[in-house]
């Protein structure tokens, strides 16, 4: 039994490894937007230089959905296991130029064009990370609690923003303001190259789950799944809106809000996301114990509706220049994200059937995640420069019915407890 569990935990550790860079990279470019709009995109006005960094955290979203139709048709062609392989070696080499990339400064307009194409393959790799894991875990799980098991993919993901969270933290408290945008921001962006190959080391020893001839697609699985499952894949589009807004505003935007907005220095607010996002990871494995116990259904709706109740009130504590308020706030806001993020993958792959899985999954998340995702920090700030903070729960109830639209649009093509028995 001991040996079963270490083997068990040791697969969940492979699985997650990959998302832990991905999230990683695209953490530590929002906790650095500030100075990256300066040194990337400099102009009269900060905000506007704010504005334009933040429009380049969104252009890696808008390539995500190549990067699902690509690896989608990889994963359903030939396994899941090689877009866990590629996926993370697309990553790791941008995040690496990023950081050794000269400033306008240095090379005028040419470097805020280079950060954007490395953001455009970066985005290409996520679109593969997250859905391709999320698959290969739960189908290997084999009926041994999948949701939990898929969650510890999720649990990498958030794992990687605590960690860049925790590095750009350390880095901003030990370097001057000076040090920091000279050329401290460079070094989280070099490090991603240490997470990057200690993933690829990991993931090598996975178990192949390349399909049979008369297990593939008879024909492309993209335009397969999208003839054959629309309805499934516009529900899915809906239920990740949820995260794709509440997240990023929440554990990305909000660092730069309680800085710029609330009063708080950058330390403190790192601070208080590092902390919050602790509370985010045991959240999001809560979330998918429960799916496997009560259905992944019912968890997401559960989600949905403690949201619409409770974001006003929690923007509240969040605009506030007392630490302890805004900490408060920002926990509540994980402890309702984190379940829903623990289930909401499992449920989405759910959708599909096995041969089409990843194909189907990886085109309605990514787009929903590049419509709404990657522009949630950018929409959050201009919306609070012109209408006010109250904006910030505007967005994320509009996101919670956007959620229950999908989930009453979809049925799993079973039930799901049986989909997911506790075992």
């Amino acid at each position: 039994m001991a040996e079963r569990q270490q083997r068990g935990a040791a697969f969940m550790a492979c699985g997650a490894a990959g998302n832990v860079l991905e999230w990683y990279d695209f953490a530590v470019y929002g906790y650095f937007a500030a100075v990256i709009g300066r040194l990337f995109f400099p102009s009269a006005d900060p905000a506007a230089s704010l504005i334009l960094s933040f429009s380049a955290f969104a252009v890696g979203f808008l390539s995500r959905p190549l990067g699902g139709v690509v690896f989608g048709w990889m994963g359903d062609r030939f396994g899941r296991k090689a877009v866990l392989v590629w996926s993370t070696l697309l990553m790791a080499v941008p995040s690496v130029a990023i950081g050794l990339l000269p400033t306008y400064d240095a090379i005028g307009v040419a470097a805020p064009v280079i950060l954007v194409v490395l953001r455009l393959l970066q985005g290409v790799s996520v679109g593969g990370e997250l859905t391709g894991s999320v698959t290969y875990m739960s189908e290997q799980a084999a009926g041994r609690r999948p949701a939990f098991t898929a969650s510890f993919t999720v649990v990498g993901g958030v794992g990687g923003i605590l960690l860049g969270s925790a590095v750009a933290g350390a880095v901003t408290s030990m370097l001057t303001p000076e040090q920091l945008a000279d050329w401290g921001w460079r070094l989280p962006f070099l490090a991603g190259a240490l997470v990057g190959i200690a993933g690829m080391l990991l993931r090598r020893h996975l178990p192949d789950d390349a399909p049979a001839e008369s297990e593939k697609p008879s024909g492309n699985p993209i335009f397969e799944a999208m003839r054959s499952h629309t309805r499934m894949m516009f529900a899915g589009f809906l239920i990740a809106t949820f995260v794709a807004v509440n997240f990023y505003m929440g554990f990305i935007y909000l660092t730069t809000y309680m800085n710029k907005v609330a009063g708080l220095d950058q330390a403190t607010s790192l601070e208080i996301n590092t902390l919050s996002m602790l509370v985010l990871i045991a959240a999001v494995v809560f979330g998918g114990w429960l799916a496997d116990r009560v259905g992944s259904r019912q968890v997401l709706f559960l989600g949905a509706g403690l949201m619409i109740l409770f974001a006003w009130p929690l923007v509240l504590l969040i605009d506030h220049d007392d630490a302890v308020l805004a900490l408060a706030g920002q926990i509540g806001l994980a402890l309702i994200v984190g379940p829903y993020n623990g289930a909401f993958a499992y449920h989405i792959g759910q959708l599909f059937p096995q041969r089409l899985r990843m194909s189907g999954f990886s085109v309605c998340y990514n787009a929903s995640f590049a419509l709404f995702g990657g522009t949630a920090p950018m929409m959050a700030q201009a919306l609070v420069s012109d209408v006010g903070p109250h904006a910030l729960a505007f967005l994320a109830i509009f996101a919670a019915f956007a959620s229950l639209a999908g989930l009453m649009l979809a049925q799993t093509p079973q039930d799901d407890r049986q989909l997911a028995p506790a075992q």
